[in-house]
C-alpha cells in the first residue's frame, strides 16, 4: 500500500498560481463591470436624497433680561449666558427626537401628504415600485398613518452633539430639498419656543397654586394682627414711639432716667449744703458760691468795706467814745448782723432745696417700684402678648415671601422677560448636491469589491487545490522519493 506525499507548507508553486490568476482575470473583470452596472442602474432608480442641517447652542441665562448683551459693562452675573454641562445637552438631544414634536412638525407641514412619508400614496421612485412588485415595500398591514410618517421622518432625522463641543445638530435627509431645510429649521425653531413655552407654563402653574395661599395667608395675617391689637387694649399694652416699644416700657425708661437726675442733683444740693454749714460755722461763709452771686450781700459787704475803712481813718484822730465813732461802729454791727442772717437764710435755703431734692428722689423710686410692680403682675400678658405677635409677625414673613415670589414669578412670566435657553447658530439653508444616491463612487466600490472578493476566491482555490498538489508530487520525483510498501504478515 502507497503511504500519500504531504506537500509542506513551503511548496507551493507560484508559476502555476499566477497561470491559474491569467485565466481567471478576464473572468473577474466581466463579473466586476457587471455587478458595477447593475449596482449604477440600480441607484439610477432611486429618487436622490439631499441633506440640511440646523445648529442650536443651549445654554442657561438670567431671567430679566435675555436679550441683552452680555459682554456690557455693568451687566448682572446672573444675565450672563453659560453654557450647560453635557449631560443637559445630552437630554436636549434626547428631546428634539420625541414624538410629539415629530408629530407637530408633521402636522405643521402636512407630511402626509407626500408620497416620501406615506407610503399608503405610492412609490416616490422607480426603485421602490420595483419593491412594491416584488412584495418588500408598501404599508404594512395595520399600521396607521400616523406611525409610517413618524417612521419615515425619523428616518430621515439625525440629531447629534459632537464630543468636544456644546452645540446641537439637527440633519434632515429629503428627497426635497427645500423640505428638508425647512424641516431642519422649523425643529429648531419649534424647540427654542417650546422652552420658552414651558418656562411661561410652569411659572403660570407657579402663579396659580401661589394665589390662594396668599389670599388665606392675608386673611390669617388680619386676624393674627388684630388679636394683637385688641388683647394690647385688654391689658393696657399700648406702643408708641419710633420703635413701637410698650408705654409702660416708654415709662419705666424715663423714669429711671429721671431717678438718676434726681439723684445727680440730690447729690449736688447735699454738697452745696453741707459746705455752707461748714463755712457758716468758721465765719467764712462768704466764700461760698451762692453768697458771692447774692447782690445783697454784695452791698452789705460793700457797705460794711466802707464803714471799716471809715473807722479806720477816723481812729487817728478821733477815740473810741466819740459819738462819730460810736455811730459806725453801731453801724459795723448792724451790717455783720445783716450779712450773716442774709448767709443764713442762703444756707437755710440750700437745705431746704436738698430735702426737696431727696422728695423728690423718693418720688420717683416710688413710680418705678409701682410700674415694676405692675410689669411682674402682668407677667402672664406679656407672655401671652409675645405669642401673639410671634404668631403675627411669623404670618406677616410667609406673606411677605409669597408676594415677593408672586411679583418674581409675574416678571419673568413677561413676554419681555422670558429667557431663550436655545440659540440658533446656524439655520438650515437647501442643499443643491444630493448625499443618496452616489451612483458613480457607490458603482465603481461594488466593481472593486467584486474584483478583489473575485481575486481572493482565485488564489485561495488555486492553493488549496493546484499549486500545492502538484508542485509536492514534482519536488517528491525530484528528489527521488520512492513510496514505501508495507506488507502485512
Amino acid at each position: 500500500m502507497r503511504t500519500p506525499i504531504h506537500a509542506s507548507p513551503d511548496d507551493i508553486d507560484i508559476g502555476i498560481l499566477w497561470s491559474s490568476l491569467k485565466r481567471s482575470i478576464p473572468r473577474i473583470l466581466v463579473l466586476s463591470a457587471v455587478a458595477g452596472a447593475i449596482t449604477f442602474i440600480l441607484l439610477s432608480l432611486m429618487a436622490p436624497r439631499f441633506t440640511s442641517e440646523a445648529q442650536l447652542s443651549v445654554v442657561a441665562k438670567g431671567s430679566q433680561n435675555p436679550f441683552a448683551d452680555p459682554k456690557r459693562d455693568g451687566m448682572p452675573s446672573d444675565q450672563i449666558a453659560t453654557f450647560v454641562d453635557k449631560e443637559a445637552i445630552n437630554t436636549h438631544v434626547r428631546a428634539l427626537m420625541s414624538p410629539d414634536l415629530a408629530r407637530r412638525i408633521a402636522e405643521e407641514l402636512k407630511l402626509n401628504t407626500r408620497k416620501e412619508f406615506n407610503s399608503a400614496l405610492g412609490s416616490l421612485d422607480a426603485f421602490g415600485s420595483l419593491l412594491r412588485l416584488a412584495g418588500l415595500a408598501g404599508p404594512r398591514p395595520g399600521e396607521s398613518e400616523q406611525d409610517r410618517v413618524l417612521g419615515a421622518f425619523f428616518k430621515g432625522l439625525e440629531v447629534y452633539s459632537p464630543k468636544e463641543s456644546r452645540f446641537i445638530g439637527i440633519r434632515f435627509t429629503s428627497a426635497d430639498p427645500q423640505l428638508a431645510a425647512e424641516i431642519a429649521n422649523r425643529m429648531a425653531e419649534t424647540y427654542r419656543q417650546s422652552l420658552a413655552t414651558l418656562r411661561v407654563e410652569e411659572t403660570d402653574e407657579v402663579q396659580k397654586a401661589l394665589e390662594p395661599k396668599i389670599a388665606e395667608l392675608i386673611k390669617d395675617v388680619s386676624v393674627a394682627e388684630s388679636e394683637v391689637e385688641k388683647f394690647r387694649g385688654q391689658s393696657d399694652r399700648f406702643v408708641g414711639g419710633p420703635q413701637r416699644t410698650a408705654l409702660i416700657e416708654q415709662q419705666l425708661g424715663e423714669l429711671t432716667a429721671e431717678l438718676t437726675k434726681t439723684q445727680a442733683a440730690r447729690s449736688e444740693v447735699e454738697g452745696r449744703a453741707k459746705s455752707a454749714r461748714e463755712l457758716l460755722r468758721t465765719g467764712s461763709a462768704e466764700v461760698l458760691p451762692d453768697v458771692q452771686r447774692s447782690p445783697l450781700i454784695q452791698n452789705l459787704v460793700q457797705s460794711r468795706v466802707r464803714a471799716e475803712r471809715q473807722i479806720a481813718e477816723l481812729s487817728v484822730s478821733l477815740l473810741p467814745g466819740h459819738p462819730r465813732m460810736q455811730q459806725l461802729n453801731a453801724d459795723l454791727a448792724g451790717l455783720k448782723r445783716q450779712i450773716a442772717a442774709e448767709v443764713g437764710k442762703l444756707v437755710e435755703g440750700l437745705e431746704k432745696e436738698a430735702k426737696a431734692a431727696i422728695n423728690r428722689e423718693a418720688s420717683v423710686q416710688k413710680s418705678i417700684d409701682a410700674l415694676k410692680s405692675k410689669v411682674v403682675n402682668t407677667g402672664g400678658d406679656d407672655v401671652k402678648l409675645r405669642g401673639l405677635e410671634a404668631a403675627a409677625k411669623s404670618k406677616r414673613a410667609e406673606l411677605d415671601r409669597l408676594q415677593a415670589q408672586y411679583e418674581a414669578n409675574k416678571a419673568r412670566a413677561t413676554p419681555g422677560a422670558i429667557p431663550v435657553e436655545a440659540q440658533i447658530i446656524t439655520q438650515a439653508r437647501a442643499s443643491s448636491v444630493p448625499t443618496f444616491p452616489r451612483k458613480g463612487p457607490y458603482a465603481g466600490l461594488v466593481a472593486a469589491a467584486i474584483f478583489l472578493f473575485g481575486l481572493a476566491w482565485t488564489i485561495s482555490k488555486g492553493l488549496f487545490v493546484g499549486a500545492r498538489s502538484q508542485g509536492g508530487a514534482m519536488d517528491a520525483v525530484r528528489h527521488g522519493a520512492m513510496p514505501i510498501a508495507a506488507t502485512s504478515a
